[in-house]
């Protein structure tokens, strides 16, 4: 099975996850940890206690907020001790991607795609309006 695993400082994730399964699907399989929400609650805790939740044969596809971030860092270290796939950058955009395309090709180039279409879509829409053509509606 393939999962997704959203970490973020602060709520993100969880928002972020609920947005995603709204446009793709209620059966996206993303779980989240947001991480610095209970300062009694330890960030190394949560993800250990996430990963304890999955088969040994899921994949698992992991998107953090920030790269060089603590978080990342946490999940950074985790790849010398388990096997998962780890994205630094979350944006909507690139999880609609990966959740749309991720049964349909292996997983390396499933993230290699997702990758690629959500950088495109960063746009600086300032740029684009003073470019159009005063005929042009948008």
């Amino acid at each position: 099975m393939i999962r997704f695993l959203l970490a973020s400082h602060g709520p993100l994730a969880k928002g972020m996850a609920e947005s995603v399964k709204f446009i793709a699907g209620k059966d996206a399989n993303i779980d989240t940890i947001c991480a610095y929400m209970d300062p009694a609650i330890n960030i190394v805790d949560q993800i250990e206690q996430t990963f304890n939740k999955y088969d040994a044969e899921d994949t698992v596809i992991v998107v953090s907020d920030l790269y060089g971030g603590s978080v990342n860092n946490e999940l950074m270290n985790l790849l010398q001790k388990r096997k998962f796939y780890l994205i630094a950058g979350m944006t909507m955009s690139l999880i609609i991607q990966l959740v749309l395309c991720a049964n349909e090709e292996d997983p390396d180039t499933a993230i290699k795609t997702a990758i690629s279409e959500s950088r495109s879509s960063i746009v600086f829409c300032n740029e684009k309006f003073e470019n159009l053509d005063e005929k042009e509606d948008f």
